[in-house]
């Protein structure tokens, strides 16, 4: 299908929380999931509530299925 350019952003609202920035891939929409490969503090080990925002859920590939953590 299509390509599209995405910023992926984290929801800290510091201008340096980025997944990605002009990275080319499918198109994302708003509540999409999104898998990442290292996302620092958004792992579930070192994850804190911020802005009042829910920590975001962690999920994990396991035989081919998707499963929440």
């Amino acid at each position: 299908g299509p390509m599209f350019v995405h910023d992926l952003a984290g929801c800290t609202c510091y201008e340096t929380d980025y997944f990605c920035l002009n990275e080319k891939m499918a198109r994302v929409e708003v509540g999409d999931r999104v898998i990442l490969n290292a996302s620092g503090a958004y792992t579930s080990s070192v994850a804190r509530s911020l802005h009042e925002l829910p920590i975001p859920k962690e999920f994990v590939i396991r035989d081919n299925r998707l499963c929440l953590v």
